[in-house]
């Protein structure tokens, strides 16, 4: 089996990606609501090939095993599921109001073609915050 180099990975996952965007080293995609950037070495870092998907995440999991990654949305560090990102990009979509899952089942599997896109039940609708994270709510006082 030949070995992809870094930026045929990358443009595998990322098709529209221009070469003078993998030599910059971070890619953003402008939504309506703002841009979105990630660095593309640490996502290559962490996104290899794997013995079951095409692309497997070996960085960092949500505590429910989805794989996550850092990026930047109007100059502020938060973590997204990585699948998310991906379906984000090769649809030029935000996706909101819509779920993003691995339909192969495989916890791993960051696979652009084993994505599934669901909407979401709960798009749109306020949630207590103790429903959105199981935790109790703090009371002050």
């Amino acid at each position: 089996m030949t070995q992809l180099t870094a930026q045929e990975q990358f443009k595998k996952i990322f098709p529209d990606v221009t070469d003078e965007q993998f030599r910059q080293g971070t890619f953003g995609i402008l939504f309506d609501n703002g841009i979105v950037e990630f660095n593309i070495e640490r996502f290559l870092s962490k996104a290899k090939i794997g013995p079951n998907c095409e692309l497997e995440w070996y960085g960092p999991v949500h505590s429910s095993g989805w794989p996550m990654i850092g990026i930047k949305f109007k100059g502020q560090r938060r973590m997204i599921n990585a699948r998310r990102l991906i379906a984000m990009v090769r649809l030029d979509s935000d996706l909101t109001g819509y779920q993003v899952m691995s339909t192969c089942h495989n916890p791993r599997c960051i696979t652009y073609e084993h994505l599934g896109i669901v909407e979401d039940p709960s798009a749109g609708r306020s949630l207590p915050w103790a429903a959105k994270t199981g935790r109790k709510k703090q009371t002050n006082g």
